[in-house]
């Protein structure tokens, strides 16, 4: 693989819409205001204020439905959904466990899950229609929040205090040790696809990222944010396709993706920045893709299995632009990964 600048754009069909990843959502305690996290810029914007109580709760996003849910942790006991652009939530029923403090959605079971911390630890399913939990089984921490990591296909709760990571089996509720991490507070986390890390965001006002591939390296990224809870990224469902970059640059890249069709040929998309490209010609012309300025299609490569990665190596000319994957045929794209 090699990073070309100056060929031909557009050279297969290309589809679906923009790119979510790098955009998470988070809940300020102070006033239970949603807020919206650029990962690119580590900015926030105010969307809007919930409307009802929040405290130690958490956030979830449910791919199939396209909706955002939301439980309020001590605050109550109601499981709402949360509208992205005001912020309002809406109710959707009544858990009954006043310890629920994460959500998490599991693409491969196609269910949404939760977890109590403080003086319950229960793991959960939890219907979206109605609220009512099927308990999976006890848990010998507590899960102060969890998010979905696609690359490893495992759930990951965070257990604040002890500032641990663990791996949550769906079926048993079984965990296993991840990371001996450093104190953080009671939190929210999420995958971003966008940049291939966990990012998590506490009541010290905190926001970490950190990387599932050196180790759980936990890095302070801001400070001082006031309390924060809750924190999710709008994914896909189920064979969510997925692109990382890794490597230096320039120099040598590794570009890994998961969960794209087997079998089927994809093409390496290079744009000078995130936005939107309406591909002009093919058999998906009228469509966009996730980058913008200069878009080539630099390389094909043949997926195999659905996961994988290719090395090769970047010039200057390359370094903190962006990539996608597209499928020929199916016109499927991957989220956009930004070159380092």
């Amino acid at each position: 693989m090699k990073l070309r600048i100056g060929m031909a754009a557009a050279c297969v069909g290309l589809a679906a819409g923009i790119a979510q990843a790098g955009t998470l959502y988070t809940i300020r305690t102070g006033d239970d205001m949603l807020r919206a996290l650029d990962t690119q810029t580590l900015t926030f914007t105010d969307i809007g204020p919930l409307g009802v109580g929040f405290d130690f709760g958490d956030l979830g996003y449910d791919p199939n439905s396209g909706k955002m849910y939301m439980v309020q942790g001590f605050a109550g006991t109601g499981l709402y959904t949360v509208d992205l652009t005001s912020g309002g939530a809406t109710f959707v029923g009544t858990h009954g466990s006043p310890d629920m403090f994460s959500l998490v959605y599991d693409p491969n079971g196609g269910k949404m899950y939760c977890g109590e911390s403080t003086r319950n630890f229960r793991f959960c399913e939890i219907n979206l229609s109605t609220a009512q939990l099927t308990v999976i089984g006890l848990t010998s921490i507590g899960m102060d929040a969890m998010t979905y990591d696609p690359n490893q296909q495992l759930i990951v709760a965070a257990f604040a205090g002890p500032g641990d990571l663990y791996s949550v089996d769906p079926s048993n509720a079984n965990t296993t040790l991840l990371n001996d991490g450093a104190f953080f507070n009671n939190c929210g986390m999420a995958y971003d696809d966008d940049t291939g890390l966990y990012w998590l965001i506490d009541w010290s006002g905190n926001l970490y990222s950190i990387d599932p591939n050196n180790g759980y390296a936990r890095t302070l990224r801001l400070s001082g944010l006031g309390a924060h809870d809750g924190l999710a990224a709008v994914t896909g469902g189920a064979g969510r396709y997925t692109l990382r970059i890794s490597g230096v640059c320039p120099g040598t890249l590794t570009v890994s993706w998961n969960n794209a069709t087997p079998s089927v040929q994809q093409g390496i998309v290079f744009g000078q920045n995130q936005g939107s490209t309406i591909i002009p010609g093919g058999p998906c012309a009228g469509t966009m893709l996730g980058v913008q300025g200069s878009v080539q299609l630099i390389n094909t490569i043949g997926t195999g299995s659905g996961s994988g990665s290719v090395n090769g190596r970047a010039g200057t000319a390359a370094c903190g632009h962006f990539l996608q994957l597209v499928e020929a045929g199916s016109c499927n794209t991957s989220n956009v990964a930004q070159i380092p």
